[in-house]
Parts: C-alpha cells; structure tokens; sequence
C-alpha cells in the first residue's frame, strides 16, 4: 500500500485495523478464560471449570463472527470499486 492509496482513500486501512484488533483482543480473552477456568479448577468447582470453557469458546466464536462480518462490508466495497472501475473501462473503449 503506497501513501497515494492511503490519501485518496482507494485502500482501507480499517481491515488491517481490525484483524490486529482480533487478534489482540482473542489472545487476552483466551488467556482470561484459561485463568479462569483452571482458577475454577483449582479451587474444586469442576462445573464451573467446564461450563466456563464452553462460555469462553462460544464468545471467541461470537466475536470472530462480528470482526468478520465488519470486514465483509469493506470487501464489498472493494468489489464494488472494483466492478464500477471496470465498467469505466468497457465505456470508455
């Protein structure tokens, strides 16, 4: 990505900002779940230990979801420029 790209706005930069985001994000909530679920353990309480795992998967998976779901708005952005790009091209040959 060259600085021309970055200033006129024909790249996002928001993807790149959302995927490191994810992943900072993911590793703090897994490794808030670990703690949690083997401090569970520890202290005897297995349901908990189990029922916080799976807690703790099913909002990885959530969050996945929603941090996809935002970079699929700004994939079809792309595509669009691109169709519309491409539709300059064939008018004006």
């Amino acid at each position: 990505m060259d600085v021309k790209e970055l200033l006129s706005f024909e790249k996002m930069v928001t993807p790149l900002i959302i995927k490191a985001f994810y992943l900072i994000v993911s590793a703090l909530m897994a490794l808030g779940i670990v703690i949690g679920a083997f401090g569970a353990l520890f202290s005897g309480q297995f349901l908990v230990f189990l029922v916080s795992l799976i807690i703790g998967v099913f909002v990885l998976v959530i969050f996945r979801m929603s941090c996809e779901s935002i970079i699929l708005f700004f994939k079809l952005h792309e595509e669009l420029v691109l169709t519309r790009q491409s539709i300059e091209r064939s008018n004006g040959e």
